[in-house]
């Protein structure tokens, strides 16, 4: 779909290809060196090619939000003992992210 025109999500095909290489490559140190999934890697690549590559940025900075605030939710409601061994899911903060974005991009058209 991005390569006849507009491109998805109105990103052109140029930022949507680069978009998906920067977010599968921002993502990856954290798969190879920190116990992130290999899903969220992937997940990354797909959202930078749906909302190209200025889109992408704003994904990235709102999942790290989101991610901020289940952590401190985690750390509350479980304490500091039980909450360092907790896994938190990124595709959800990522989801998040990009929901938001998706939000705020139909927002900004009205």
């Amino acid at each position: 779909m991005a390569w006849f025109g507009a491109g998805i999500l109105g990103a052109s095909p140029g930022s949507s290809f680069s978009g998906a290489l920067a977010g599968g490559l921002i993502l990856l140190p954290g798969y190879l060196w920190f116990g992130l999934g290999a899903g969220d890697v992937k997940l990354a690549a797909i959202l930078g090619f749906l909302v190209g590559w200025s889109g992408l940025w704003w994904v990235l900075l709102l999942a790290a939000l989101i991610l901020g605030l289940m952590s401190m939710l985690t750390l509350v409601c479980l304490g500091s003992s039980r909450a360092s061994l907790v896994r938190l899911p990124a595709a959800v903060a990522l989801g998040g992210g990009f929901l938001l974005v998706l939000l705020l991009m139909s927002w900004g058209n009205r």
